[in-house]
């Protein structure tokens, strides 16, 4: 009798073990969504599950987040997309992931905004756990400023100094 428990207790072990993992998975899922969704509810803004092509056409010319394709995954939409009019500038907000090979994958949480009138040539923000992971193959212009943010690192990447001054200058 135990040579059938043993193995049957393993097995019901394995199977809540799966399903508690597929069913956190989707309430994360979820989660990033109504923070989207929400956002775009409370600006008068658009909201989107999936890219039309607005999120593909801002995002093709950056480093690490225009690409659209994966060697495993195929074509790679993004999610989540908010876009419209927010004081006066077009917006657009969405949510990136891309795996670059097996076990090498990244998110991304895009915002950005386009004006007439040139603020930086480029511009990153991260959100850092900890010193170390600044550090990024993807992002490769030069850290401007670095500022500590509750329990995160902040991380400011531009072209330049300047740049990056003229876009906090804009911001505050």
């Amino acid at each position: 009798m135990k040579d059938v428990l043993i193995p049957l207790g393993l097995l019901l072990f394995v199977g809540f073990f799966l399903y508690a993992i597929i069913y956190t998975g989707r309430n994360q899922r979820k989660a990033k969504a109504s923070v989207f969704r929400d956002f775009a509810d409370k600006n008068g803004l658009r909201y989107k599950e999936e890219d039309d092509g607005k999120a593909q056409v801002f995002a093709q010319d950056f480093d690490g987040i225009g690409r659209f394709s994966s060697p495993s995954l195929g074509q790679v939409i993004p999610k989540d997309v908010v876009h419209g009019i927010m004081n006066g500038t077009e917006a657009i907000l969405f949510r990136h992931s891309i795996r670059f090979s097996e076990g090498w994958a990244r998110e991304w949480f895009v915002a950005g905004i386009t004006s007439g009138e040139t603020i930086a040539e480029r511009c990153a923000v991260q959100f850092c756990k900890g010193r170390a992971d600044k550090n990024t193959m993807y992002l490769q212009d030069p850290v401007v400023k670095e500022q500590q943010v509750g329990r995160f690192n902040l991380v400011v990447r531009a072209a330049g100094p300047s740049a990056e001054a003229r876009l906090w200058t804009r911001a505050v």
